[in-house]
């Protein structure tokens, strides 16, 4: 297991009272954007038309059937899914970070000569993938949450956030 990311250097400099809250914003959405591009292009989550699924279901829009086997329905589905996730609601926003961890990744596999199942990638270990680059993201973001172990979590203490919570 890797180390946990450290901030990155933008945000160290301003200093730790300036956590963003009840907010997520347009940039970290197009952090988690790019993250998802890479998901699909690297085979860890299956397709686009996943992620526009999973985006419709939570933001409770109609659902879009899609033909896995035309380009342009998978084209339609990302357009889709970037569409849905720039119109949700910041709380569901973390909603759907946390379900991208534990619903939507797949193991990478494949048959060999043998027709033997070999797993080139996990589903675990692209789940901690996933886990390391949304919380990379919201250090990146100065977001006042942070996502361990697939949860969505306001960063501190637990008797501090507790304590923030009430107040």
């Amino acid at each position: 297991m890797t180390a946990p990311p450290h901030p990155p250097f933008s945000s160290r400099t301003t200093g730790p009272h300036s956590q963003i809250d009840n907010k997520f914003p347009n940039s970290a959405r197009i952090g988690l954007i790019h993250l998802l591009i890479y998901l699909v292009d690297s085979g860890y989550i299956p397709n686009w038309v996943v992620i526009a699924r999973e985006i419709h279901r939570i933001s409770r829009l109609p659902p879009v059937e899609y033909n896995l086997n035309s380009a342009t329905s998978l084209k339609a589905a990302q357009n889709d899914a970037i569409k849905a996730l720039d119109n949700l609601s910041w709380e569901k926003c973390y909603d759907f970070c946390e379900r991208l961890y534990t619903h939507l990744p797949s193991e990478v596999a494949y048959h060999d000569n043998n027709d033997n199942h070999i797993i080139h990638t996990s589903r675990g270990e692209i789940q901690a993938y996933i886990a390391e680059e949304i919380q990379r993201l919201f250090l990146e973001e100065r977001l006042a949450y942070e996502f361990n172990e697939g949860t969505v979590r306001r960063r501190g203490r637990k008797h501090t956030t507790d304590l923030v919570t009430r107040t």
